[in-house]
């Protein structure tokens, strides 16, 4: 897994409840939907937890397990956010032309303006690509509660930017 990810780092397993996203088939369905809510909660848990790593990737292996990947080894003594978003694209776009993931995703927040809206909001966005073809950017826009945990509004989806597995479209 250490060569796939040349340049990222290592950091946990982890799992993640079932939820309905639009996507090809059914089985395939559900393995996006709980992978596109680990990488949201993951995120989510950088909101409220001030040493958490933002941007997180994520890698699917064949076998169903997810590993997340946070930080980039760098030569670039001052990398920018979207240097930082770009090469976490390199390394996992690499990693499904590789064959070794089933599904890769990356996770950060930003600024959006929702469809048929006016007004810009806080969302976190989860690139998602699975070996299916599938490919979307998932946003799932939030505002904090009383109690400072992020409660998120219904989600919305754009063309996806992650393209690792481009044989499949």
């Amino acid at each position: 897994m250490r060569q796939i990810l040349s340049g990222l780092g290592l950091v946990t397993l982890l799992a993640s409840p079932l939820v309905a996203q639009r996507a090809p088939a059914a089985p395939v369905q559900a393995v996006i939907d709980e992978f596109v809510l680990t990488m949201r909660d993951q995120a989510a848990w950088a909101l409220v937890t001030p040493a958490a790593y933002v941007p997180v990737g994520a890698i699917e292996d064949v076998t169903g397990k997810v590993a997340t990947v946070v930080g980039v080894r760098s030569a670039v003594a001052t990398a920018t956010p979207d240097s930082v978003l770009d090469a976490f694209r390199v390394a996992l776009n690499t990693a499904a032309r590789r064959g070794a993931a089933r599904t890769v995703g990356l996770a950060y927040m930003a600024t959006v303006m929702p469809p048929g809206q006016t007004t810009t909001v806080s969302a976190v966005v989860v690139e998602v690509a699975h070996r299916s073809g599938y490919r979307a950017n998932v946003y799932f826009p939030y505002v904090y509660e009383n109690t400072e945990q992020p409660v998120f509004s219904a989600p919305f989806s754009r063309p996806g930017l992650l393209q690792g597995f481009t044989t499949k479209r």
